[in-house]
Parts: C-alpha cells; sequence; structure tokens
C-alpha cells in the first residue's frame, strides 16, 4: 500500500487483535447483543459502470502492489508464509446452502475457474506457536468479467438461514459446528457482505468482509474472539486496497 493508505486505527487492533485466541464466530461485547432481524449486504447508490482503476481486471503485479504491507500490519505481526491463492475450494456444509455464506455455492466455483485471472494475498500473524494467534488477512482476486451481484445477494439470503450449520474442510475432515451472524459492512466498492462464522465453545471466529469491485473481489479476514469487533479493521483494510488500485 502507499503512503495514501490510512494506518489500521490503534483503539481497533487493541480489540480485535491483542485477544487470546482466534477465528469464526458472532458479535458480541460486554452485554448480550440481539441478533439483527435482516442481513447486511450493502451497495453503492450510484449505477454501476466497472470503469474505476479498482473496478478494472488486475495484473498480479497491479493486486501484490496493493496489498498491506507488514509495516501497515498491527504491531508486532509478522507475515504468515504460509498464506496461499488459487486453491480449490473442498468446503462441504450441511445444509449445502450455507456454503453461501463463504460466496462459495457450486455455481460461484464454476463461474470463478472460468473467469479469475490473477490473485494474490497476504496473511500477518501474532507471533508465538499457540494455535488460533490473532491475525489478519487480505485476499484480492481478479477476474476477465465483472462478478455477478447474484452471489453477494445470495449469500446475504444464505446467511438469514444459516445461524447454525455444520461444516467440513475436506472429505476426510470431521464435521464440525458452526454458528454464523451478520456483522457490520462499510459502503466500499460496488457491494459489500459481511459475516461472522465461528466455535463459541472455543471462542474462535473469523470475522470476513467481502467487497465486489467491478472486475474485483476483495475478501479481508480477522481471527479474533467472540467478545471481539472487527468492523473498523475490516473496513480500513479493505478502504486501503481500494485506495491503491486507484492510484
Amino acid at each position: 500500500m502507499t503512503a495514501r493508505t490510512r494506518r489500521l486505527a490503534p483503539a481497533a487492533l487493541a480489540l480485535v487483535l491483542l485477544a487470546g485466541c482466534g477465528g469464526d464466530g458472532e458479535s458480541s461485547g460486554g452485554s448480550a447483543e440481539a441478533e439483527p432481524s435482516t442481513v447486511t449486504v450493502t451497495e453503492t447508490a450510484s449505477p454501476e459502470a466497472a470503469d474505476g482503476p479498482a473496478q478494472q481486471e488486475l495484473t498480479e503485479k497491479q493486486i501484490e502492489a496493493a496489498l498491506p504491507t507488514e509495516k501497515e500490519a498491527p504491531d508486532g505481526f509478522e507475515e504468515d508464509s504460509n498464506v496461499r491463492t488459487g486453491a480449490k475450494s473442498t468446503r462441504s456444509t450441511d445444509p449445502d446452502r450455507c456454503r453461501a455464506v463463504y460466496l462459495d455455492t457450486d455455481e460461484f466455483r464454476s463461474w470463478s475457474k472460468g473467469h479469475s485471472s490473477a490473485s494474490g494475498a497476504v496473511r500477518y500473524t501474532e507471533p508465538g506457536d499457540a494455535a488460533g494467534r490473532p491475525s489478519v488477512s487480505v485476499f484480492v482476486t481478479s477476474y476477465d468479467t465483472p462478478i455477478p451481484k447474484k452471489f453477494f445477494d445470495r449469500a446475504g439470503s444464505a446467511l438469514g438461514a444459516c445461524r447454525g450449520f455444520t461444516e467440513k474442510v475436506s472429505s476426510s475432515s470431521s464435521w464440525v459446528d458452526k454458528k454464523a451472524s451478520s456483522i457490520s459492512a462499510p459502503v466500499v466498492g460496488d457491494q459489500t457482505f459481511a459475516q461472522r462464522v465461528g466455535l463459541v465453545d472455543m471462542d474462535l471466529t473469523i470475522d470476513q468482509l467481502y467487497v465486489r469491485s467491478g472486475h474485483n473481489l476483495i475478501n479481508v479476514r480477522v481471527l479474533t474472539g467472540y467478545s471481539e469487533y472487527s468492523d473498523e479493521t475490516l473496513g480500513e483494510l479493505a478502504e486501503g486496497v481500494l485506495e491503491d488500485l486507484e492510484g
């Protein structure tokens, strides 16, 4: 990211990333909050033209230049060399429709396979060797055609019906009970969708923000705990990528 990109807010990082554990889950604070009656899927008010620099098909070099650097990561966090892009998803959920909350339906997999042209990712993790250490990740994938709006619409619809489901990441792994909820999504790009999916008993939650920007999909993930808030951090990271792509 360039010098124009805003640093992550210290207050947000303290709340979100300095928790003891991380993973997927639901927003909660010191007191219980009511579940939202609708799922947050935001759109820009103006008609889409997909003609801005951040909406055009990108090269891997352009993507790499827009990803946050270690200097822009939380203080003390280190780059994780194990992060991968372009891996084929083997996730299964029961009910099957709940894969939509990850933008991972059969239809999206097929569309993505036929149109993806470049990708890049980076992850910064709190030092140590304990499992579930706090981390932030940014994934960017570019396609040779604008991303259909319907995938975001279906993700929001599915989240409303997938408060609880089971999931396994591959055919050889075990089924795990998951709990999902909507979290605040900033109004950036053409359309945004945010969710929290996790393991309540283990205080593990991964908050995710998906941003549709013309030909490009930005996915920001924060590994944190159930008592933490990550909406500000998610928004800051996504906005930084978009700002750099705009040049």
